[in-house]
Parts: C-alpha cells; sequence; structure tokens
C-alpha cells in the first residue's frame, strides 16, 4: 500500500540533511549546529540521527482550471450592482485567467465566446475596470493585456501573489516593508 509518506535517515555527522517542499534533500546549513539525537524509549539509549516523515505535498483537488477568490472581494462585487453583462465578462475573463493573473485574448474572440457584441463587451470591461477588479496591462501587438486585480482573486504561487499584492501597494503610494517571515515563507 502506497501511503505516500517518504521515510529518510538523517545523521547527525558533519553533513545534516533535510527535505525541502518538493522533497528533494539538500544541506540545512541552519541545522547543521544542532546536535540532534533520538533517545530508545525502552533502554533509554541515544542513538545518532532520527528518521523525519515527509508528507506529500498537499494539492488542491483541481488538476487544472482554477483560479482562488477572496470572499471580501465576491462581496465588494456583490455591493457593486454590477450588471449583468459585466458579470459575464468578469466569468469568461476569469476562464481565461493564465498563471499570475494575466489575461491575453482578444475582446472579440471573447465576446464571440459568450455570445455579446464588442461594443457591449467593452463596455462592461470599462465597468469592471471602474470598480477595479480588472486593471488594465501593456498592450502586446494589437491585443490589450488584462489582470485580475491581485486583491481579488489570484492563480499562481502564493510568493508571487504576494509580491503583486505589494507592487499594487506601491502603485497607490504606500510603502512595503518586508518582515523576516515574508522572506522565508517562499
Amino acid at each position: 500500500m502506497n501511503t505516500g509518506l517518504s521515510f529518510f535517515f538523517v545523521s547527525t555527522g558533519a553533513n545534516v540533511f533535510s527535505a525541502g517542499a518538493n522533497n528533494h534533500m539538500h544541506g540545512a546549513s541552519r541545522m547543521s549546529r544542532r546536535i540532534i539525537e533520538q533517545v530508545d524509549q525502552e533502554t533509554g539509549e541515544v542513538l545518532e540521527g532520527f528518521v523525519a516523515v515527509l508528507q506529500p505535498k498537499r494539492k488542491n483537488g483541481f488538476t487544472e482550471g482554477w483560479v482562488a477568490m477572496a470572499q471580501n472581494s465576491m462581496m465588494a462585487m456583490a455591493q457593486a450592482d454590477l450588471s449583468g453583462e459585466a458579470m459575464r465578462v468578469f466569468f469568461i475573463i476569469g476562464a481565461h485567467i493564465d498563471f499570475e493573473n494575466w489575461i491575453q485574448v482578444s475582446q472579440s474572440q471573447l465576446a464571440d465566446q459568450i455570445g455579446m457584441t464588442r461594443s457591449s463587451f467593452n463596455r462592461a470591461l470599462k465597468r469592471l475596470e471602474a470598480e477595479g477588479i480588472i486593471l488594465r496591462g501593456p498592450k502586446v501587438g494589437r491585443s490589450a493585456t488584462f489582470r485580475l486585480n491581485p486583491e481579488f482573486g489570484w492563480k499562481g504561487s502564493a510568493k508571487g501573489h504576494r509580491e503583486a499584492l505589494q507592487e499594487r501597494m506601491r502603485e497607490r503610494g504606500l510603502r512595503v516593508i518586508e518582515t523576516n517571515r515574508d522572506r522565508d515563507d517562499g
């Protein structure tokens, strides 16, 4: 039976090892100054090294096609009194969000996918921009790029989300102070 757990022995000799989130073993400089021992409960004998149990990295349940949304952002959208067209545009854009929240699909193509005229689509998109839900990015060729405001939702790494939120704060003239926790969280 495969439980998905990984076991390995860690020596307390000159080289101390740990496993990272991706289960690759690597030297652990912070641990190398500590002596790690295990005591046999029956004999009291001090054993060198220890056995580490690694849980497999948890998956979010979605194999593909996911985006995380903040509940307070859903409330803000409900209170914004968005039209049905604006909500349809939000959902089709959400269906095309790429990693790190970028969207690069022509407005005509998106409008066609939901049976909406280009002018209605553009009007609804401008409303989403006015509410701060969708952010306009740089043009790529003839197509505009957009980004879901990272305060509303995210598709990507936790570190990338934190960086995107900090960038939004800087854009508003706020100062971002990095803490040790921000640096260590990865």
